[in-house]
């Protein structure tokens, strides 16, 4: 869990967390992503 939280913390969602939007919003533009993407692993 501490991963995950870090990684949100950062701004970026996990399968077990939602990601910070205030930090997600000061990520720069290449970094962000379309959050309707649905996943394929």
């Amino acid at each position: 869990m501490a991963i995950h939280n870090a990684i949100a913390a950062s701004g970026y969602d996990t399968e077990k967390v939602a990601g910070d939007l205030e930090a997600y919003e000061g990520l720069p533009g290449c970094c962000k992503y379309d959050h309707d993407m649905a996943m394929n692993q």
